[in-house]
């Protein structure tokens, strides 16, 4: 760790140093030379990956992980965020997303994008990729605190220092960027100065500002020359004479027509709401000596988008304490505060809030670590790191649960007392009493508290490397829960029950009062008047009747701890043959959302959903050599296979009721631990050669896995009435995460006049992928009911099944880059070149309502027209002072 130090000079690495910690990776330039210090990501075993300049690249985030084999990205253009894929696993946890080592919680979840698309909601990192230096990205085992409540592994995405900005022998610099171009493309803006001062006594101090502000549009046009809002209006009117030829009159078929024509409107998204504009500040104080360097950041994000405002604040400390004796104390402490601001009217499943709403979630972060280096016996080295990862996480918003109930027909009622009595009219009393209990199914809230204390050891000499990391989890969660109180069949009767010694007879909403919050608030809501047919007798026996519904919560939670070890070995036997294996045990505790996810009161709360258990075993080689056909080529190379199982998989199914009363049944969604085993499967490999004038990157993954999709991953209605139909709505939770079958990237390119002028093309492949089938009446499947006990032998959960979309077409993207000088940059390129129409897997609107129309003779008629970008010309200017 200290040659790091060294190489850095200068604070702006000790965030990079945190993350290189968890993840120890250096990058990889995709658009320039391999450097000869990035040869640690083709010299260490298991699945390692970068890339750097992200700041300065062409290319979307998203494109930039996908790049990365085995790694992917869920795309949701109304989310505001970035949400990494790890071998088809998402969301917190299942992903260690980090910025400068930092565990990201913000779960962003969107009004209505479209009156056909329906809201959405997915766990995502808010940070600008304007201020990206290097993603470095661990699959499949993990080191330090980058294996805290991890699954699959973790993605660190580091911003840029003061040594990014500052060139060589310069006290001052600054960098500025301008992006734009043709098809929605831009204008893009940053800019970002550093200053620093060197002291007589050899210490130094540094200071950098960034502002970045982008311009992000989804009005483009696809493959074709066709606008996203007219996709597929030649199928649309297929589909209209379809349903309207046959009529007596023609003027009744033209109505037909008219008719149609204004309702079947199949565009994937409604792009006008989608726009934005993100603006960014970034700010860095860096202290360093002998043996000291510290960081003080601060780090914002806003933007409008999908009905809210988001803003992000990001405070941060790095500490660094290294004296070359084995003393190299690594402390961070940050503070990051995510907030979702809804205005009255915004909407959700077509129902408009009738006030101002806020979601808040604030994470803290502290962890401290002890690096320490041995020689022992044979030439052998021992690296140990030992630390600690505390993270405190919380999410609230500001509103009663009762009041975001969003079955009503008409909106969010004012009171409860808008609830009608049971009369002649039993379907107005079913849909109120049925569905609208204090719904906790919005940005349910809760706390965390993970505890992760860790030690990484590594053997190393010339022949041989060991790893062998362990760390120990303790984790607490707690949140609110409403009891599903309300006028339902037996809750206000007749005189329901006698209170005697602490218990009270009969099944009654008295009773639940007194179980759940005690005889103080049972006398509150309730009549509580002494028996008087049985007074004197010394029994002291009450009567209960007309208890009144409270807006009472219990807060309900768990805990648990978890051991997680993760081993790796490799042989040096040859510069080209560098054989590995790795095998690791890790988990996921479950996230709030998920325990506190509730349609219904209490009815879908499950404080009892177990971690996620997954085992990876990786097997492979890396290949690493300078000088492979003449004096200065480089070629790495890494090529594995991976086998992952895990247990307890969680996913949210619906609860059917099979020919039972809607008072003793009632239909929900609900979070479960999956019975069955999910096993995942695949090879990845990844290529890069650089003889100067010559360069290319190779990276493909291919996979198999039997992962299960949950019930609500398809939107298929956003307008469902207060029925049954309501369960045809997403909900607004996860998407579809299964990676492609198989899918890569090429990028190939040549450097000429003196390496200044790099002309060079990318060619990108999906094979075939999934989303959740549009059909559910058809494509549902039926999971065994493990919960038969809990509920009752008759009920069911159903999840939701899936269908193929084909392999795309290879998309060529073909750029330039000139570098008159080394401070200024200029790079053009042509995205999707040849203007082919495709569509991105994992991405939101793939299977939203959007993508589905009932009309009256035909019935439900899918399709898939939400396209990516066709022919998009970008153009990069890059200055550096």
């Amino acid at each position: 760790m200290n040659n790091f130090i060294k190489f850095g000079v200068g604070v702006s690495l000790i965030t990079t140093l945190q993350a290189a910690q968890d993840v120890a990776l250096d990058g990889i330039n995709v658009e320039h030379k391999l450097q000869k210090e990035s040869k640690k990501v083709y010299k260490q075993a298991g699945a390692l990956s970068a890339r750097d300049d992200v700041a300065t690249s062409t290319k979307s985030i998203d494109n930039i992980i996908r790049s990365v084999p085995g790694a992917f990205t869920n795309i949701d253009k109304s989310s505001g965020s970035v949400s990494a894929n790890i071998r088809g696993m998402s969301e917190f946890g299942r992903v260690n997303t980090m910025v400068d080592g930092v565990t990201q919680t913000f779960f962003s979840t969107s009004s209505d994008n479209s009156n056909k698309a329906g809201g959405t909601s997915q766990f995502g990192a808010n940070v600008d990729p304007s201020f990206i230096s290097t993603v470095a990205i661990q699959r499949g085992s993990f080191k330090g605190s980058g294996g805290a409540n991890s699954l699959m592994g973790a993605v660190d995405f580091k911003t840029i220092g003061i040594n990014d900005i500052i060139q060589d022998g310069k006290d001052f610099g600054f960098m500025g960027r301008i992006l734009g171009g043709k098809n929605a493309t831009g204008p893009n803006y940053m800019g970002a100065f550093a200053a620093k001062h060197n002291f007589e006594n050899g210490s130094q101090i540094g200071f950098l500002y960034g502002y970045s502000i982008r311009k992000i549009s989804q009005n483009y046009n696809v493959g074709g020359k066709v606008n996203i809002k007219d996709v597929d209006k030649d199928d649309q009117e297929k589909l209209i004479q379809q349903a309207c030829t046959g009529g007596m009159f023609p003027s009744e078929s033209r109505k037909c027509e008219n008719e149609y024509r204004q309702t079947l409107n199949r565009i994937p998204f409604e792009p006008e709401k989608l726009k934005n504009k993100p603006t960014s500040n970034l700010a860095k104080i860096e202290y360093l000596d002998d043996y000291n360097a510290l960081t003080l950041q601060y780090r914002d994000l806003k933007t409008s988008i999908a009905g809210r405002d988001i803003i992000n604040n990001n405070y941060q400390i790095n500490y660094n304490l290294n004296n070359d004796k084995n003393i190299d104390i690594n402390l961070l402490f940050a503070n990051n505060i995510g907030k979702q601001k809804y205005y009255k009217g915004s909407k959700f499943n077509s129902k408009e809030i009738i006030a101002d709403l806020e979601s808040k979630n604030e994470s803290k972060t502290f962890d401290i670590s002890q690096t320490f280096t041995n020689e022992l016996a044979f030439d052998t080295e021992l690296t140990t790191t030992f630390g600690m990862n505390l993270l405190r996480n919380s999410y609230k918003k500001n509103r009663h649960p009762r009041e975001l109930a969003y079955h009503f027909e008409n909106g969010e009622p004012n009171s409860i007392d808008e609830c009608p009595e049971r009369g002649n009219d039993s379907t107005e009393f079913t849909k109120c009493t049925f569905h609208s209990t204090k719904s906790n199914a919005f940005q349910p809230d809760g706390n965390q508290k993970i505890k992760t204390l860790y030690l990484d050891n590594t053997f190393s000499n010339d022949f041989y490397t060991l790893n062998f990391n362990i760390n120990r989890q303790r984790y607490q969660f707690d949140g609110k829960v409403y009891s599903r109180f309300g006028k339902r069949n037996g809750d206000i009767q007749k005189p329901i029950g006698k209170y005697n010694g602490g218990k009270i007879y009969g099944d009654s909403l008295a009773k639940r009062y007194l179980d759940e919050f005690g005889l103080e608030v049972a006398k509150k809501y309730c009549k509580f008047e002494p028996d008087e047919d049985n007074a004197g007798d010394g029994d002291d026996m009450y009567m209960l009747e007309d208890c009144k519904q409270a807006d009472l919560a219990i807060i309900r939670g768990n805990e648990g701890q978890l051991n997680n070890y993760s081993l790796s070995f490799s042989v040096n036997f040859h510069d080209l043959f560098v054989p590995f294996v790795t095998y690791s045990k890790t988990h996921r505790i479950p996230n709030i959302k998920e325990v506190y996810f509730s349609e219904i009161g209490d009815l879908a709360v499950r404080t009892d959903l177990k971690p996620e258990r997954a085992r990876t075993v990786e097997y492979g080689f890396n290949s690493y050599k300078e000088g492979l056909f003449g004096k200065s080529d480089i070629l790495g190379f890494k090529m594995l296979f991976y086998d992952t199982k895990i247990q307890d998989y969680i996913i949210n199914a619906k609860r059917e009721c099979n020919n039972e009363s809607i008072y003793t049944c009632y239909p929900h969604i609900t979070h479960l631990n999956y019975p069955k085993d999910v096993n995942i499967r695949g090879l990845e490999l990844e290529l890069s050669y650089d003889i100067g004038f010559f360069y290319a990157n190779l990276a493909y993954a291919r996979q198999k896995t039997n992962q299960p999709s949950s019930y609500s991953d398809a939107s298929h209605k956003v307008n469902a009435s207060a029925s049954k139909d309501v369960y045809l709505q997403g909900f607004g939770l996860s998407k579809v995460s299964m990676l492609p079958k198989d899918y890569g990237s090429l990028d190939i390119g040549t450097r000429l006049f003196g390496q200044k002028f790099t002309i060079g093309t990318t060619a990108k492949y999906y094979g075939k992928s999934k989303r959740a089938k549009i059909e559910k009446a058809y494509g549902d499947v039926i999971i065994p009911d493990v919960y038969a006990s809990k509920w009752n032998n008759k009920s069911k959960m159903r999840i939701s099944g899936t269908e193929d979309i084909k392999a795309q077409p290879v998309i060529f993207d073909f750029y330039v880059i000139f570098e008159p000088s080394k401070n200024f940059m200029i790079k053009g390129e042509i995205q999707n070149f040849f203007d082919k129409r495709y569509v991105d897997p994992l991405d939101s609107n793939n299977d939203s309502a959007s993508q589905t129309h009932f009309i009256m003779g035909i019935g439900n008629t899918p399709t898939l027209n939400n396209y990516s970008r066709g022919r998009t010309a970008v153009v990069s200017l890059v200055y550096k002072y």
